[in-house]
């Protein structure tokens, strides 16, 4: 499609001149038309009348040159009616006669020998037949064999009346006159408004979907704004007053113009904010200029804002022109062209309109066809363009949908070899915690077993090994505890174990403990390291006393172990497994624990951590112990 649209630009511009040529030859064939056998009736009597019937031969009519303007002094009369009257002489040879008139201002009853043969337009004030040729046939029987004559009654709003020269000759000239007419100042520009108005709602849709892309959205609206234009050259009939619509009419045309300027600032990415404003500034200016000018008026002040408007456009077209000289882009020249064309046009008919009334019955203008054929060239270009960023658009995707994919592969492979790291790692720890649980709890329970062979020495280690196991197959199933209630079950468990071994046990528990939940993993590990610290003081210190001291400052928990035996062995030996199990223990509560020697000479355990910062294991490990 894109090879497509690249062949197809270097035949845009030999058609549009081929177009242009055609159009030129149609409007030489319609003047040249004036050159056959066609009467022009160029003057004619009038009479300033409210009359709905013809009047008489005998009344005060005065001589008049046509076009006819209702304009100066001459014409200043309310109501504005009027009859005009042509005497058309003796009875023609050919008796099938037509009369035809290229436009009327506003509407006009046609009476040929005092019998009606026919009317243009309807209510004076909504009927603009100003661009509409109209065109009738001369019943054979209403021909006198002396005398004939044709009155026209003329109506309309003020200042907006004129007469143009009629044509009077055998039917089928007149009648091929009216169709070439018809066809150049109608038919065409209607042609064209469906056309431009289904460019507009293409741009305005793009716009829609990408509206950073400005220049669609004042394409769209030049567009739409043009296509106001020609259907006040192709219509009649409209359901508002004349006055309305000329507002409505004039404004579109200045709107046209400053959206255009507007385009080729967006398109070249020059605008500025200070010509934005001036733009917009005019716009508004021309809608209330428009609407508050008096009806005296209106012939001069839409020339004055249509040449201001005009004086944008051509900034707007040179703006064009410096981009493509600039970066030598033939597009844009192309462009910066085809708005030049449509702005000689313009030019053109904004002279014609303002022309001297000799003339204004040949008047055809050429912007209604002209403009929408550069629109289209415009829409090709920006069409093109469109597909050719929706093309490079797919092909970025693409490639950046493949370097997702290369990029998802590279980060699940690392998440695999990280996910195998992590269980190693963890199945590590995991073997090392089982080791310390069970050094911890079976192999303290099997040294005491040694030492007290008694029954009741038996009978207490049985309750110690199912207190343990109590212990972890309630805490890691139960969910959390309060730090009261676990202080006093090890407390318990602590008297029993000490009075076994003849041990006093001195507990003494602070009363600002805050009585707060912790994890069943707190509770396990801490369990620990008190169970380490008892059964270091039975078997190693020979103490009849072990002192437990548990306090809180902040949110610091405080717990000293003492008892008074022999105290610490020699500080040069490594830490046995029991105190390098309880030292692992603390690091996964975040806390610290040392041993000192006690001021009664045995052994001292520190241990202080933070309930804040506490990041217990997970469950599912202890659950695995069990």
């Amino acid at each position: 499609m894109l090879l497509a649209l690249k062949r197809k630009k270097t035949y845009c511009w030999p058609c549009f001149f081929s177009f242009v040529g055609v159009l030129f030859l149609l409007l030489a064939s319609e003047y040249a038309s004036a050159a056959e056998s066609i009467r022009k009736l160029s003057s004619a009597d009038f009479l300033h009348t409210d009359s709905v019937v013809p009047p008489p031969v005998s009344e005060s009519w005065l001589r008049v040159r046509l076009p006819d303007m209702w304009q100066g002094e001459q014409h200043n009369i309310l109501p504005p009616l009027g009859w005009y009257r042509f005497d058309l002489g003796p009875i023609p040879d050919d008796l099938e006669q037509g009369i035809a008139i290229t436009r009327t201002l506003m509407t006009a009853d046609y009476y040929f020998n005092g019998t009606k043969i026919g009317r243009v337009g309807g209510d004076p004030d909504r009927s603009r037949y100003w661009n509409t040729p109209a065109m009738f046939r001369i019943p054979s029987g209403l021909w006198q064999p002396e005398n004939n004559e044709l009155l026209i009654r003329l109506a309309g709003p003020p200042g907006f009346i004129m007469l143009v020269p009629l044509e009077l000759g055998p039917y089928d000239l007149i009648k091929a006159s009216y169709d070439r007419k018809r066809f150049l100042q109608n038919f065409q520009p209607a042609f064209f408004v469906p056309i431009l108005f289904t460019i507009s709602a293409f741009f305005f849709t793009l716009w829609f979907r990408q509206r950073a892309e400005t220049q669609y959205f004042w394409i769209a609206l030049a567009a739409s704004f043009w296509a106001v234009y020609n259907i006040n050259l192709a219509v009649a009939e409209f359901p508002f007053s004349t006055r309305t619509w000329q507002w409505f009419a004039h404004s579109c045309t200045d709107l046209y113009m400053v959206s255009m300027a507007f385009f080729a600032n967006r398109l070249t990415g020059n605008h500025k904010p200070w010509q934005d404003r001036l733009y917009f500034t005019f716009a508004i200016l021309a809608l209330l200029s428009y609407a508050l000018t008096p009806q005296s008026l209106l012939t001069i002040v839409p020339v004055i804002l249509h040449l201001i408007g005009l004086g944008i456009f051509i900034n707007g077209a040179l703006e064009l022109f410096g981009y493509a000289r600039r970066y030598r882009n033939k597009q844009f020249a192309l462009i910066a062209s085809g708005l030049v064309f449509s702005l000689l046009l313009g030019f053109y008919d904004l002279y014609m309109s303002t022309r001297p009334a000799a003339v204004v019955d040949t008047v055809i203008f050429l912007g209604a066809v002209a403009v929408p054929v550069v629109f289209m060239g415009i829409s090709w270009y920006l069409t093109g363009r469109f597909v050719n960023a929706l093309i490079e658009s797919r092909r970025l995707n693409t490639e950046l949908e493949s370097r997702v994919n290369r990029a998802r592969s590279a980060l699940e492979e690392i998440y695999i070899s990280q996910s195998t790291v992590e269980k190693e790692k963890a199945v590590i720890e995991e073997r090392d915690r089982i080791y310390r649980d069970l050094h911890d709890d079976i192999g303290a329970k099997l040294l005491s077993l040694i030492y007290k062979t008694d029954g009741s020495d038996i009978s207490e280690i049985a309750r110690s090994a199912l207190q343990d196991l109590r212990d972890v197959v309630t805490r890691s199933k139960s969910g959390d505890a309060h730090l009261l209630e676990l202080l006093a079950d090890w407390r318990l468990e602590a008297e029993q174990r000490l009075l076994g071994s003849q041990i006093s046990l001195l507990w003494e528990q602070a009363d600002e403990l805050s009585n707060e939940p912790l994890s069943s993993a707190w509770a396990v590990n801490m369990a620990r390291i008190l169970r380490e610290a008892i059964s270091n003081i039975i078997k190693h210190a020979d103490a009849d006393i072990a002192k437990v001291v548990i306090c809180q400052q902040g949110r610091q928990l405080h717990v000293h172990i003492d008892d008074n035996g022999k105290g610490l062995p020699d500080q040069t030996r490594p830490y046995s497994r029991g105190m390098n199990n309880m030292k692992r223990r603390a690091e996964q509560l975040r806390g610290q624990i040392t041993w000192q020697r006690a001021a009664s000479g045995g052994c001292s355990v520190q241990f202080r951590m933070s309930l804040d910062n506490f990041t217990p294991p997970e469950q599912g490990v202890l659950q695995h112990i069990v």
